[in-house]
């Protein structure tokens, strides 16, 4: 029987052995693109991710021993939660952060997605109406402006809206890997 933790691994360690291996991608970005790559039918394992990740954010370069160690262990909690149908966790910053701070972190987080989806799906036009038009709102979240507020009733009203997002992205993201991922990951076990 397989033991599963879906506890994500510390943020500050991540953004450390990202820090310490000269990445200049954010933990929300990679996050995003290893759901993303999940997405779109990479193998739920602890080897196929290495590759095409660090491919696209470090040049090809492996990370030191800890790094890849905690990039690992993001892997893990995240296939564990599309293995076993929880719904998954965005790496975001936590909610006493600035709402720009957390929206810019979102948008990183959209953009990686993307990018990760991608590398596996390159033909667009075969996904379902309902995939596309998901496709094309993570577009359009990646490309969100980080204007603050500046009346009380206009920042409570962006928190609300965040909040709504996030809870939009992490199910859009969920149906698709459905959609797509999922299918290709189960035959894969076989």
């Amino acid at each position: 029987m397989t033991s599963y933790n879906f506890q994500l691994p510390s943020k500050a360690k991540l953004e450390q052995s990202l820090q310490d291996g000269q990445v200049t991608y954010s933990v929300a970005y990679i996050h995003g693109a290893l759901i993303g790559m999940m997405a779109g039918g990479m193998p739920l394992d602890q080897k196929s991710w290495k590759a095409p990740l660090m491919g696209l954010v470090n040049d090809d370069k492996l990370l030191s021993k800890d790094g890849m160690a905690a990039l690992d262990s993001l892997v893990q909690v995240s296939c564990s939660w599309f293995e076993e149908r929880i719904s998954i966790q965005m790496l975001l910053p936590d909610f006493e952060k600035d709402l720009s701070t957390r929206l810019a972190a979102l948008a990183d987080w959209c953009d990686g997605w993307l990018s990760g989806f991608s590398l596996f799906v390159t033909s667009f036009e075969a996904l379902s109406a309902e995939t596309q038009e998901t496709i094309r709102e993570l577009q359009e979240i990646a490309r969100v402006a980080t204007e603050k507020p500046t009346r009380e009733d206009e920042r409570q009203a962006m928190e609300t809206m965040y909040q709504d997002i996030v809870e939009h992205v992490t199910l859009g993201v969920e149906y698709i890997f459905d959609e797509c991922g999922a299918g290709l990951n189960n035959a894969s076990r076989h």
